[in-house]
């Protein structure tokens, strides 16, 4: 899970920078873009995974700090088909955001983020501003509704890291809080030895 910028860098070499075990990567076909992936990353390993690309043109946290958020789509097509962040169906690896005007960029993995988006998603479309969004079928004319929730990008990090980082069960962790009350430990703590022995920690 990671966050950057990306300045005037292609979509190719920004997945490159994304994983420094990736060897190759390949724009996928319109066969696999339909099942949810944009590019294949070769790995080192030999493993192959795939990416699927959220673009946004304009990135609106530069308005205000409030409107730092992530579109998650909650219905496909509105009391039908469920949408693309709560489908554990969807075949792809990682989610990737890019703003394009700033080239900000959000890499989340999809297991992780569908697992909280299953158990949240009422709850934030209740919070958080929700859009609906009309598309056409251009081959029979019909037309069918979308629905997103726009979340911000730091609730979403706050619910994978408390379901996924380690806490106890029911522990509410505020992130923010913990790392700046870390940080203040920090510059007042003294290591009067230099070298502890991690012996006693190591498992096996």
């Amino acid at each position: 899970m990671s966050e950057g910028a990306i300045g005037n860098k292609k979509k190719e070499q920004i997945i490159l920078d994304c994983f420094p075990n990736a060897v190759k990567v390949e724009k996928a076909s319109l066969a696999d873009d339909k099942n949810g992936t944009d590019y294949w990353v070769d790995l080192l390993s030999g493993k192959r995974i795939s990416i699927d690309i959220k673009a946004r043109s304009k990135d609106y946290s530069t308005i205000s700090p409030d409107m730092d958020d992530v579109a998650l789509e909650i219905w496909s097509v509105i009391g039908q088909s469920v949408g693309w962040t709560r489908n554990p169906m969807k075949q792809t690896d990682y989610i990737l955001w890019l703003w394009e005007d700033t080239g900000r960029w959000l890499l989340i993995p999809f297991p992780l983020l569908c697992s909280v988006f299953v158990a949240n998603w009422q709850a934030w479309a209740k919070t958080y501003k929700t859009g609906i969004q009309k598309s056409d079928n251009t081959h029979n004319g019909s037309q069918w509704k979308s629905q997103c929730v726009f979340v911000p990008r730091t609730v979403v990090w706050n619910a994978i890291y408390e379901s996924f980082g380690g806490n106890l069960p029911g522990r509410q962790v505020n992130t923010q809080v913990s790392l700046d009350d870390g940080i203040e430990k920090a510059k007042h703590r003294q290591y009067h030895n230099p070298k502890p022995d991690y012996g006693k920690y190591l498992e096996y």
